[in-house]
């Protein structure tokens, strides 16, 4: 028998590996410098040599990294780290990466990133998930709180709003058009944006350079314009459908293109051909996919940019995309356009709703020209709940509900002015509402009287809102008038007036999809361990709507009499004020489930 071979008629492409990825490192550098440069610029040249540092600590790190690894391996590590490209894995994650992260910080996620992101699925080629996203995500879950103080209070301390996109979320994502010229002002207008003048992440403000670069490394063939163009359009578009319909311009929409990490994201990251779909109309998809997860996941989240989670969340759906559109591509075009169309539509479909009835403006107390036209003493701080108790000397405890919590400040007062004013206690928004609470933003309140008219913090007006009003408490408590409008105390033997010390309860705000309803996610102490419930309560009334236990780790059997449905039902309508039994037989658990519910109405009151 004969057989006959014939090759198939491929298309031999010049592109190589080798050169691609020579190609965007070159495209990082001049990103890196552009951003150093500039942070050289407006902050000093120790903050822009401190970024080219962060580069040259992650790059190091990860081929050390690698090459450790290749010696366990006994593989050839000069070829080894030749083709795997451990410095673009690091040069992304740096630029990824706020200036003031330290570099303890930088360097574990980096090793992380490394190892736990590439090698152990194989190395270069072979991951699922996008590296430098993986060990940014690892430093923004793991060492929010490791940073170079210095570095923070010298560039993001020199805005009053932070970050354009923290801006933005303090103001609950939406800004009508009439105010947002304002609000774009506080970072030098959109002109601004695109030069990089702002801070953000290191390479993520530099939209012209960025955008040079995506036109490089098209041109070069480098990357896939399905995935890029794709993207940018759908998230402009969406976000221009949603800001149309809550009063905003187009301005709001080029907004989100232009802040945060949108554009680095589209050349640099998304773009990654191991980790996104084969197929164009798979692309196509996961485009669609990740340009909603960024809306969403800003809109409704508490992370101020969603653009590197909604990378991995749809890295982990490029299998299942690939088989969506598999096939062949020519004869069954028609039935792939149709999925593809399909899909894209109910995904923004989604997005949109969410866009259209899942948020709302927040107004801070400041007028359209950005400042407050009140005198302290006439300011009206009835929902601040604030309470004032002197110490003596001048020197007055004061507590404030703010955002999400109740903020505290030790205030010293002198012949009827503040000469001195420190905060004790921050419960709010972690890298939003603490804008208020810089150092130079503290320092306004020196010499200030009853009398004297004190801005709100931009981007952060619920918190300066709580500082003012604490403010004023203490000068009439000086002045000898009464000011405390803290709630009366809980009537004996209810829940609000339980002990619950011995369960550790502790809540933190989930969602609010539907306000005044918030969920709480909450823990505390049981008999044997620590159980979890969400804790829907509607803040306005003061009420729990329902309770649901997400883990339970006491005695089965015994303990798990009081999670049952029937139980778990009486919470619904319970107040502060109320009363409700232990469940017989599982006191203990009870009791972990009555802190639960009462942590979460005084975090709804703000106590």
């Amino acid at each position: 028998m004969k057989f006959s071979y014939r090759p198939s008629p491929n298309f031999r492409s010049k592109r190589h590996t080798s050169r691609i990825m020579m190609d965007l490192t070159v495209c990082l550098l001049a990103v890196l410098l552009c951003s150093a440069v500039s942070y050289s610029i407006i902050y000093g040249p120790a903050i822009g040599i401190r970024a080219i540092l962060m580069a040259a600590v992650s790059v190091i790190t990860a081929e050390a990294t690698e090459a450790v690894y290749f010696k366990i391996r006994k593989m050839d590590i000069k070829k080894e780290l030749e083709h795997s490209y451990g410095w673009v894995t690091a040069l992304i994650l740096t630029l990824i990466t706020r200036i003031d992260v330290s570099y303890y910080a930088l360097i574990v996620a980096t090793i992380l990133c490394i190892i736990v992101g590439k090698l152990v699925f194989g190395g270069f080629g072979q991951n699922i998930f996008n590296p430098a996203a993986f060990g940014e995500a690892i430093i923004m879950n793991n060492f929010a709180a490791s940073k170079a103080a210095d570095v923070t209070a010298k560039v993001y301390d020199t805005l009053s709003g932070g970050t354009p996109m923290a801006a933005m979320n303090s103001y609950g994502w939406i800004i009508e058009k009439a105010n947002f010229p304002d609000f774009i002002q506080q970072f030098g207008g959109f002109s601004n944006m695109a030069m990089g003048g702002y801070p953000s992440v290191i390479g993520g403000s530099c939209a012209i350079v960025i955008l040079l670069c995506g036109a490089f490394l098209l041109w070069r063939k480098d990357i896939n314009y399905h995935l890029s163009c794709t993207y940018l359009v759908v998230l402009f578009v969406m976000s221009l459908i949603v800001g149309l319909y809550h009063g905003a311009g187009v301005e709001y929409a080029l907004f989100h293109v232009l802040g945060g990490g949108v554009l680095f994201g589209t050349v640099f990251m998304m773009t990654d051909p191991v980790t996104t779909p084969i197929s164009i109309p798979g692309r196509v998809i996961f485009a669609v996919g990740c340009a909603a997860l960024t809306m969403i996941l800003r809109w409704r989240s508490n992370l101020p940019d969603g653009v590197l989670f909604s990378i991995l969340l749809m890295n982990m759906l490029t299998p299942a995309i690939d088989r969506l559109s598999d096939g062949n591509q020519i004869k069954n075009r028609k039935l792939i356009r149709n999925k593809v169309l399909g899909v894209s539509a109910v995904i923004m479909l989604i997005t949109l709703l969410v866009g259209f009835f899942g948020i709302e403006a927040k107004h801070p107390v400041v007028s359209a020209s950005g400042a407050n036209t009140t005198a302290l003493k006439d300011e009206d701080f009835a929902a601040n709940a604030v309470e004032c108790t002197a110490q003596g000397n001048g020197v007055y405890l004061c507590k404030a509900k703010g955002f999400e919590g109740v903020n505290e400040a030790t205030i010293t007062v002198k012949d009827g002015k503040i000469v001195g004013f420190e905060v004790t206690a921050f419960h709010d928004t972690p890298g939003v509402g603490d804008m208020a609470t810089a150092e130079a933003e503290l320092t306004r309140y020196n010499g200030v009287s009853l009398d004297s008219i004190i801005d709100a913090t931009s981007g952060a007006s619920f918190t300066s809102s709580s500082l003012r009003a604490m403010a004023a408490a203490a000068l009439k408590a000086d002045a000898g008038e009464p000011v405390s409008t803290a709630p009366a105390a809980a009537p004996e033997g209810s829940l609000g007036a339980e002990d619950f010390s011995a369960n550790e309860p502790y809540c933190t705000v989930w969602t609010n999809t539907n306000k005044p309803e918030y969920v709480y996610k909450c823990t505390a102490k049981g008999f044997e361990g620590v159980n979890k419930a969400l804790v829907t309560v509607n803040k306005d009334e003061g009420k729990v709507i329902a309770i649901e236990v997400t883990e339970f780790n006491d005695t089965k059997g015994v303990g798990d009499a009081a999670v049952a449905e029937a139980e778990l039902a009486r919470y619904a309508g319970l107040t502060l004020d109320a009363k409700i039994d232990a469940t017989s037989g599982a006191s203990m658990t009870s009791a972990s489930l009555r802190a639960m519910a009462a942590a979460a109405l005084n975090a709804a009151a703000g106590n």
